[in-house]
């Protein structure tokens, strides 16, 4: 039961990151057009952190997070 909790929480702190991420999208991780983009060391081609990337993190922080709370 106690082990729901967390899992819960950790869902619920990604969803609600995801949804602030979506609602205040940066400027640096989407082109003039709307497209993502990619992942490149090159700053004129891409981004050092792509959308998808952020969302990996994330979920890893916010599951870190619910472990110690």
């Amino acid at each position: 039961m106690f082990e729901n909790r967390r899992v819960l929480l950790a869902v619920l702190l990604y969803a609600l990151c995801c949804v602030f991420l979506v609602m205040y999208f940066p400027k640096n991780m989407i082109y003039k057009e709307g497209e993502f983009l990619t992942f490149s060391l090159n700053t004129k081609n891409g981004t050092i952190l792509p959308f998808w990337l952020v969302l990996i993190l994330l979920a890893f922080v916010s599951y870190c997070i619910s472990l110690f709370v």
